[in-house]
């Protein structure tokens, strides 16, 4: 499952050029899993590295620490019962 993030946090967000971006703080991304699926894993593309992931009653919950303007969460998923 991949999950795309776009950090509008800025002056002007909505017209062309961006002259600045703005950093915005820890962001948890929650995901329903589909039926079957259980969470292997979860990997920050942009940032690196591995990211903290929590699984409950059907859902994964992703923390990104932080995000620039662009960011890729690719939650790993294997097919298994469900906690």
């Amino acid at each position: 499952m991949i999950v795309h993030l776009v950090n509008l946090t800025h002056a002007n967000n909505w017209r062309a050029p961006v002259d600045e971006l703005i950093r915005a703080a820890e962001q948890r991304v929650t995901v329903e899993l589909p039926m079957g699926r259980r969470v292997s894993g979860a990997r920050l593309l942009v940032g690196g590295g591995k990211a903290d992931v929590q699984t409950d009653a059907g859902q994964a919950t992703v923390v990104v620490p932080s995000l620039l303007d662009h960011g890729v969460i690719v939650v790993e998923l294997w097919e298994g019962p469900q906690a």
